[in-house]
């Protein structure tokens, strides 16, 4: 259903990922994930869990920036 009626949040910002990454940091979550994410290293092998965790993280954090954080990963996600 969100596929055929998305809701539009937004554009996320630089400052949306800022707050969810520092959750991920909050988290301590591995130490690896962070650099894997904001480098976009995609041969990283903690590349694909630091995507889940970021994920997680957004799902859980109940305001705007979770919530274009969520909506953006989910528009780039579909059909990998």
């Amino acid at each position: 259903g969100a596929i055929e009626r998305p809701e539009y949040y937004g554009e996320p910002q630089q400052q949306d990922f800022a707050v969810v990454l520092a959750a991920l940091v909050a988290a301590k979550v591995p130490e690896g994930y962070v650099p894997a994410i904001v480098g976009g290293q995609r041969n990283n092998p903690d590349f694909c869990p630091a995507l889940v965790a970021l994920f997680k993280t957004a799902a859980i954090i109940d305001s705007p920036p979770g919530l274009r954080v969520r909506a953006d990963l989910a528009a780039n996600l579909v059909g990998y």
